[in-house]
């Protein structure tokens, strides 16, 4: 028996809704908490897979299924069963994302057919946040180009994943020159602000999203530019 599980980013997309989907991948980019719950492990499990692909592989940090709630330094993917309570400054907290998923009422279901088993149809999402991001917020240009992609219908998912691949690449690289230009050779702060419109990265968003994976900059990396 197939399990439900997501595929692809564009397929979690299309079961969230644009907006919720919105939020969601808003808050991974920029390295708040994502935390998802549900009885279901193996949903859990593959919701991280499908999100983790938006991020450079040293910025993820996934504990995948906790039966306590677990701090944000420890992890950016917290997967938890449905009965854990979450500490009340983590829910109104706008560095972190919640997925709550319940069980469809019987109404929302489609008819059974033979798709049902492997079907998402039978959960509801619901996203919360203390930061619930408008969806007339311009956001990280890297998630517009992003949505972009997800949305066009004439990329096949592996054009897509490789779009993906390009888009991180391109963001590392920026992440790459600001990291020399501020640490290593300590410019000031106006001539950062240049070279961020220069980058195409000056808006407080794409700020905050370099800093985050600057941290997913490899230790061997840092000290070789050291």
């Amino acid at each position: 028996r197939k399990l439900p599980v997501f595929k692809s980013l564009r397929h979690m997309r299309q079961v969230l809704g644009a907006p919720s989907f919105r939020m969601l991948a808003w808050h991974v980019l920029m390295g708040n908490q994502v935390i998802w719950k549900s009885r279901d492990v193996d949903l859990v499990q593959s919701a991280f897979e499908v999100l983790r692909t938006m991020l450079p592989v040293g910025c993820v940090r996934i504990i995948p299924y906790s039966s306590q709630y677990e701090e944000a330094y420890r992890c950016n993917f917290l997967g938890l069963s449905p009965h854990v309570q979450i500490p009340p400054h983590v829910l109104s907290s706008e560095f972190a994302v919640i997925v709550e998923v319940h069980a469809a009422a019987r109404s929302t279901l489609h008819p059974v057919g033979a798709e049902d088993d492997q079907s998402l149809s039978k959960y509801e999402f619901v996203v919360t946040s203390g930061s619930p991001v408008a969806a007339d917020r311009v956001g990280p240009t890297i998630l517009n180009k992003i949505e972009a992609a997800l949305t066009n219908q004439n990329l096949s998912v592996d054009v897509v994943d490789q779009a993906l691949v390009a888009l991180k690449e391109e963001w590392m690289n920026k992440v790459k020159v600001l990291f020399k230009f501020t640490k290593v050779d300590s410019r000031p702060k106006e001539d950062t602000q240049k070279l961020l419109s220069i980058l195409g990265a000056s808006e407080e968003d794409n700020v905050k999203l370099l800093k985050f994976w600057m941290t997913g900059l490899s230790k061997t990396y840092k000290s070789h530019l050291m």
